[in-house]
C-alpha cells in the first residue's frame, strides 16, 4: 500500500505520517495507532508480536 493511500484510508495528514515515520512524533495516541492498523488491515497482537517488540531493550519514555 502506498502512502497516499495509507494517509487517505486512515484519514490522517501526509505529515502526522511523516512525523510518525521520521520518529519526530515522540508522543502518537494510542487511537492512532488502533486506526493505522486498521487501515493496513491487522490486528494489534499481529503487529505487537512483530519480534522487534520482543527485546528487553525497549526504551520507553514514561514521564
Amino acid at each position: 500500500m502506498g502512502v497516499y493511500t495509507l494517509c487517505t484510508k486512515a484519514t490522517i495528514s501526509y505529515e502526522t505520517y511523516r512525523s510518525i515515520r521520521k520518529n519526530r512524533n515522540k508522543d502518537i495516541y494510542l487511537r492512532t495507532i488502533f486506526i493505522l492498523l486498521k487501515a493496513l488491515e491487522t490486528t494489534p497482537k499481529e503487529f505487537f508480536a512483530d519480534e522487534r517488540f520482543q527485546s528487553e531493550e525497549l526504551d520507553f519514555d514514561i514521564k
